[in-house]
């Protein structure tokens, strides 16, 4: 678990929920899930750019900011 106040990400207002029963009947998937999203956040961390592009155009967006 981390902390998301203490990152310093003023915009960060991400939610991942899951209910107890999904939890405990599919642990692996939820695992693999929070790896990805960890991953994910560490990778646009490290080139926001890439980042905001890859978002564009998974939104369809024409300006990332």
């Amino acid at each position: 678990m981390v902390d998301l106040a203490s990152t310093g990400d003023a915009d960060l207002h991400n939610m991942i929920v899951a209910s107890r029963a999904f939890v405990r009947e599919h642990p692996d998937t939820v695992h693999r899930f929070l790896e990805a999203v960890v991953e994910g956040t560490v990778r646009f961390k490290a080139n926001r750019e890439e980042g905001l592009q890859a978002l564009a155009r998974s939104l369809q967006v024409d300006d990332p900011d």
